[in-house]
């Protein structure tokens, strides 16, 4: 992607009494053409090497994306501000301000008009998307010392600020006059012999039938997505050198991106599925029992008025129904530098609630479209985000031994020596725990969670198989006509915390569930400091720093001392959220060890 910005900025300032205003205003205009076609080769993930080997179509997923058209991200974006610093008192100040930002829809996402042709009056209207006009964002904050010294100070503070619509999601949803995407449903024989899915399959004919049949993504108008922020903290200064501070901070997050389909249901409903025992159940309850996978999954899972319509792919759409609470109170404890010693010590205890995280396929830890998009208020839960506890502690110590040495050679050798400790703990990330099949018959088993065994042993995770009338065993996986005929299901660890929702079977798992692993590490830096002579201020400064000094094994998604993006989209980490995989909830299997690093450097000052 190659990105052009063209930009002008202008601010003023100017004081009054006790007033001083700041106004400024930026314009900018973005060429950002870019070719990239999601699933260009094809999307085929099998359950089992037996489905591979017989040549079925893919049970897990089967799609492609054919044509590559250009996506035009050009789009012009504004901002301005205006914000006053009134001191009332001598020791009260409060600032008031008020952002405004608008931003045009990209040429690539305004394309969707040339898909007019598959609107449906009152259900889908496929038009260029109209930018958002209400973008304005207030803003307030106080600063109040109450007893008048420099030692006590209390600050609060309130805002509004708008998010981006990222051209990711307009890049991933052209119009079908540009590319399709086609998605097979498993079942069908000699997939592979026959080229998978190929040019051939692509949208011929543009009458409205063809243009809905062959629609996948829709874009609705903006909703720019934004944070309503309130932070309260009192901070006082004692014994000279100390610094105490005490904080709280709330963030809401409202009209968040979430990625839905919004054309499917689930036939499967908790008084209309395929019910799972923990053990085998008699003949005789088989026989009773009235309904049957394939019976289920006849009923459809499009919803009738979009297939009425004449929809039939599953029609992706990225909608602000997404939101987001956080509340957090940190302790925050400051030493100055003085007398050879700087310290902080921070900790921080907060929850964050979410009923969506990511847009887009960055994790498989938190799966990124809901269960069941009928069903939302089902995806409330703590956020992948959410770390409840976290602990630091670092410190800057400049050991005194020889320093003041008149000796050159004993003040550089034996003396100006430097270690710097940094302790860290912090609470896991939690992750959702899923089947790994279309559980609940909607076409999508990205999403599709558990079945919670209330007394089952915690962390652990078991497959099921399926049973037909006459008691025969069938796998959960099987070709779809064996599949169809399964009546119950039964767990193969009846001792399990988290049961395979095989199809059809009503999950009741809810979204991150399960701990990951804490981090708990401890980093160091041992610095040597050589004055050079001859060169008043000259230094050269040699600095062995070790990160996980005590090599302690931390298998984590993520990093454990940095916020360096560690991607847990790939690998083995399906098998790791998958209840049935012998992976299942094994860090070890999946995740770095953050193995102790230990590096050497050296800076020269002059």
């Amino acid at each position: 992607m190659i990105t052009n910005v063209y930009s002008g900025t202008d601010n003023v300032t100017w004081s009054r009494g006790k007033h001083t205003l700041k106004a400024g205003a930026e314009f900018r205009k973005y060429i950002a053409p870019e070719q990239f076609t999601q699933y260009l080769r094809g999307d085929y993930e099998y359950t089992s090497a037996a489905g591979y080997l017989l040549d079925a179509t893919p049970d897990y997923q089967a799609i492609r994306s054919l044509g590559r058209p250009v996506y035009y991200g050009d789009q012009i974006a504004s901002y301005s501000y205006l914000q006053d610093t009134w001191r009332v008192r001598q020791n009260l100040t409060l600032d008031l301000g008020l952002r405004y930002e608008y931003t045009t829809v990209p040429v690539g996402m305004r394309s969707q008009e040339l898909n007019a042709p598959a609107s449906v009056p009152g259900l889908l209207t496929f038009a260029a998307p109209k930018a958002s006009p209400t973008g304005f964002a207030p803003r307030v904050g106080l600063a109040f010392n109450p007893d008048r010294s420099a030692k006590t100070v209390i600050r609060a503070g309130f805002g509004l600020s708008y998010d981006v619509i990222f051209d990711n999601l307009g890049l991933n949803a052209v119009p079908p006059q540009f590319s399709t995407l086609i998605s097979l449903d498993p079942g069908g024989s000699n997939f592979l012999k026959n080229g998978g899915i190929t040019e051939s399959q692509a949208l011929v004919g543009m009458t409205p039938a063809d243009a809905r049949a062959a629609t996948t993504y829709f874009i609705p108008n903006q909703t720019l997505p934004y944070a309503l922020n309130w932070n309260l903290g009192v901070q006082r200064v004692f014994a000279k050198d100390y610094t105490l501070e005490v904080r709280y901070l709330g963030t809401r997050g409202v009209h968040l991106l979430q990625q839905l389909q919004l054309d499917r249901q689930s036939p499967v409903t908790a008084t209309q599925d395929i019910p799972t025992y923990m053990s085998q159940p008699s003949l005789a309850t088989l026989a009773s029992l009235p309904l049957t996978v394939g019976g289920l999954r006849a009923k459809g899972s499009l919803l009738p008025v979009y297939a009425n319509a004449g929809f039939s792919s599953t029609l992706t759409s990225f909608q602000p129904t997404g939101w987001s609470l956080y509340n957090g109170l940190s302790v925050q404890l400051n030493r100055r530098f003085s007398k050879d010693l700087q310290f902080q010590t921070a900790y921080t205890w907060s929850h964050n609630l979410d009923n969506s995280t990511a847009e887009l396929a960055s994790t498989f830890l938190t799966p990124r479209r809901a269960q069941d998009s009928t069903n939302l208020s089902a995806e409330k839960a703590s956020s992948a985000l959410d770390r409840r506890q976290r602990l630091s502690l670092s410190m800057i110590y400049e050991v005194p031994l020889f320093r003041k040495s008149r000796n050159w050679a004993v003040r550089n050798i034996l003396g100006n020596w430097e270690v710097a400790p940094i302790y860290t703990y912090e609470s896991p990330e939690y992750f959702t725990v899923l089947s790994g099949l279309d559980s609940n018959l909607n076409n999508d088993s990205a999403s599709d969670r558990t079945i919670v065994n209330p007394g089952g042993t915690a962390g652990t995770g078991s497959g099921v198989y399926g049973l037909d009338r006459n008691g025969n065993h069938i796998a959960a996986n099987a070709a779809t006509a064996q599949v169809n005929t399964i009546v119950a299901y039964v767990a193969t660890n009846s001792h399990a915390r988290y049961i395979e929702a095989g199809p059809a079977a009503f999950a009741t798992a809810g979204r991150n569930t399960e701990p990951t692993r804490p981090i708990d590490n401890i980093d160091v830096s041992l610095i040597k400091h050589f004055r050079l002579p001859g060169r008043e201020g000259a230094r050269l400064d040699i600095a062995m720093q070790a990160f996980n000094l005590l090599n302690h094994a931390q298998f984590v998604p993520g990093s454990i001392n940095n916020a360096q993006f560690t991607s847990t989209a790939t690998g083995g980490v399906m098998g790791y959220v998958t209840a049935s995989s012998p992976a299942f909830n094994n860090p070890s299997f999946v995740f770095n060890s953050n193995a102790r690093v230990v590096q050497i450097t050296a800076k020269l000052f002059f």
